[in-house]
């Protein structure tokens, strides 16, 4: 089972080791910045998802606030720091997050320099891609 779960699965497989956060949770911090890396190939199903869902804001940036703002309305923490990982420890996660066997299906390729990145971003807060 891993059709689709691309980047945002193989980002928090090794956070989950790491610093023992649950894999549900990371999955939700993560989200965004996934999001933001993928933008330029889901920005059209983002237009679709944005008039379901009946959003103000059209497309991607539509879809990314409401996110943004879901996870603050439940409580999701923002960034990978508030469950204590570290910018130190990005180079150390980036190989395995490039090593899942989840990776493969981001729709957006992503290499052990995106992976990263996207940890660095993920720990600053830095959501815009």
């Amino acid at each position: 089972f891993q059709k689709g779960l691309g980047a945002m699965h193989a980002l928090s497989h090794p956070v989950s080791v790491a610093v023992g956060s649950h894999h549900g949770l990371t999955n939700a911090i993560v989200m965004p910045y996934v999001m933001a890396w993928n933008e330029e190939v889901i920005a059209e199903k983002c237009d679709v998802l944005a008039r379901a869902l009946s959003l103000a804001e059209p497309g991607f940036r539509g879809v990314q606030a409401w996110i943004l703002g879901l996870r603050e309305a439940i409580g999701i923490p923002h960034t990978l720091a508030d469950v204590g990982v570290t910018a130190a420890m990005a180079p150390e996660l980036a190989p395995d997050a490039a090593a899942d066997p989840t990776a493969p299906t981001n729709p957006q390729p992503v290499a052990v320099d995106g992976f990263r990145t996207l940890y660095e971003r993920a720990v600053s807060g830095a959501v815009g891609g």
